[in-house]
């Protein structure tokens, strides 16, 4: 009987010895693989960057760069060193995660200017003067290698319960000068034409009209040559075209469809009623849909300004022309706080909205608008009338940002902050109100991230503490009436 106890004790110190010898294995095991993970990430990271701006920079034109470089991206990306360190592309040109840029580098200075992400250069190229490179950046969340979100504490502790982002960068210098002029990294004088307007350019004697039926002052009919140009001609009514835009203006493209964004750093001037002077020294104007016509935008434009069109699409106004074509079963009946004769609609009803919405949008490009900025577009959290909830309003925002895209026009995100996260990717920008007032400004942050836009409203100046915040992440804050009449004022740098 005592041997017989003996082995089984043995037994059970045997069993104990191999679990806490498992446990040691674990605890000892986890942590370098989980260490080779993220070295492999790193390491991953370091060359994809160093692999697309090495591809940019063999490319005989920016054209061919940006292709190069997100096809070396997607190379990467699927590659089975990609896959075990989890690296999961952030946004980048066609999602690759890789976002290019164009610097130039006064040699005598050694001051630089970079043009981006993914856009041409907008100032002349002069071999004699500057240095050009192209930098690759990017950006990736990577693991957890063990994801620990399911446990208290750590759920949301980066590495252990949600990933790490991380961003790379390399540089190389652009073989291909030539390439850059030629296809739209920067312009040259060489005739009557001097081009760079949103993302497009030309260089050689060209000739072309610089006139449209919408006023605008841009056009692709020019011999030779594609895309869109200024002329320095002077237009029909007087107004000169711009020769630049006064920022560089990015450039996207959905469906093949392409338009034109604001740079994420300029100044902005709003005004919706009283007179308003189209040739103030501004980046950025947003003027109303309907007061401004087709000779303003082109006075804007002349003027190196980016006109967006404010419109309304999520409330009804009993005042604007299109008033009578809303269905009388699509408009609330309780006055909207702060706007009494303004009604919140029924979103529900996308399909029925949706041609609605497609007349303000066709009507800001026939006026040669830029973007728009579709207001009330956050109905859901202000009236109870409709029953609507968020997944009514971004289904809803996700049309109105989809209608303009198909025009070509760029589409401001007004507000809704609280959707941040589904519709970033949606939407080109932000125009948001009183974010300092009501300590939202971090809601913002992450379209500023996406290399977009944010323009604040502010109605009361903010504390020194809240505009350092602004500078801070690059937001642009302007200082306006709250009736949006008359003077702003910029309150951060441009």
């Amino acid at each position: 009987m005592r041997m017989k106890r003996n082995r089984r004790i043995g037994s059970a110190q045997i069993s104990e010895f191999s679990a806490t010898f498992a446990l040691f294995f674990l605890a000892m095991l986890l942590p370098i693989v989980a260490l080779v993970s993220i070295s492999t990430a790193v390491a991953t990271g370091y060359f994809t960057a160093r692999y697309c701006a090495a591809r940019a920079g063999d490319s005989t034109s920016f054209v061919q760069a940006l292709s190069a470089a997100e096809a070396a991206a997607h190379e990467i990306n699927s590659s089975g060193w990609a896959k075990f360190a989890g690296l999961k592309p952030v946004r980048g040109y066609n999602n690759s995660g890789m976002d290019l840029w164009l610097t130039d580098t006064n040699i005598a200075t050694n001051v630089n200017i970079t043009h981006g992400p993914n856009t041409p250069a907008v100032s002349a190229i002069d071999q004699e003067k500057y240095l050009y490179s192209y930098d690759a950046i990017v950006t990736y969340d990577v693991g957890p290698f063990l994801n620990l979100s399911g446990l208290p504490f750590v759920g949301n502790v980066e590495g252990l319960g949600k990933p790490v982002r991380m961003s790379f960068e390399a540089s190389r210098t652009v073989e291909h000068l030539d390439g850059l002029t030629a296809s739209g990294g920067g312009f040259t004088v060489t005739g009557p034409i001097i081009s760079m307007v949103g993302g497009s350019s030309m260089s050689g004697n060209s000739s072309g009209s610089a006139s449209s039926s919408s006023g605008s002052y841009y056009s692709s009919s020019s011999s030779g040559s594609s895309g869109n140009f200024a002329s320095t001609g002077a237009s029909s009514n007087g107004y000169q075209a711009a020769i630049l835009p006064r920022r560089p203006w990015q450039v996207a493209s959905t469906n093949g469809v392409t338009r034109n964004i604001p740079n994420v750093t300029s100044s902005f001037h709003v005004q919706l009623q009283g007179e308003v002077d189209y040739s103030l020294p501004v980046d950025v104007m947003e003027t109303d849909l309907y007061s401004t016509t087709a000779a303003n935008v082109a006075q804007l434009h002349a003027n190196g300004a980016y006109a967006i069109a404010y419109l309304n699409t999520g409330a009804w106004q009993p005042d604007m022309p299109d008033s009578d074509s809303y269905p009388a079963s699509v408009i609330g009946t309780e006055p909207m706080k702060g706007w009494k004769e303004e009604r919140w609609l029924d979103i529900r009803q996308i399909e029925v909205l949706r041609p609605i919405i497609q007349q303000k949008m066709q009507l800001a490009k026939d006026k040669g608008f830029d973007a728009v900025d579709p207001d009330n577009m956050d109905g859901y959290t202000n009236t109870r009338e409709f029953q609507l909830t968020k997944a009514h309003q971004v289904a809803f925002n996700q049309m109105v940002a989809e209608e303009a895209h198909k025009l070509g026009l760029a589409v401001m995100l007004k507000n809704g902050g609280d959707m941040m996260d589904e519709l970033v990717d949606h939407f080109d920008g932000t125009v948001a109100e009183q974010a300092y007032k009501y300590n939202e400004s971090e809601i913002y942050q992450p379209m500023r991230d996406a290399n977009k836009p944010v323009f604040l409203i502010e109605y009361n100046k903010p504390k020194k503490s809240q505009l350092q915040d602004a500078i801070d992440r690059g937001f642009n804050v302007v200082k306006a009436k709250l009736a949006l009449k008359g003077k702003t004022k910029m309150l951060t740098p441009n």
